[in-house]
């Protein structure tokens, strides 16, 4: 049965920001090619609001 995790992520708009970006979107692809994963997205919401997805 698989199993979905959904999280929303508020970041500080601050010199940081862009790092933990980069390091998120590496997780991502990660997690697309991870074994058994079925899918994996984030979504921007706003400059500071994201979501993200796994199944």
């Amino acid at each position: 049965m698989p199993v979905a995790a959904v999280t929303r992520l508020r970041l500080r708009p601050d010199a940081q920001r862009i790092s933990f970006l980069c390091l998120s979107f590496l997780s991502l692809w990660q997690a697309k090619w991870a074994n058994g994963n079925i899918g994996a997205r984030i979504r921007r919401v706003s400059d500071t609001e994201y979501w993200t997805l796994t199944v």
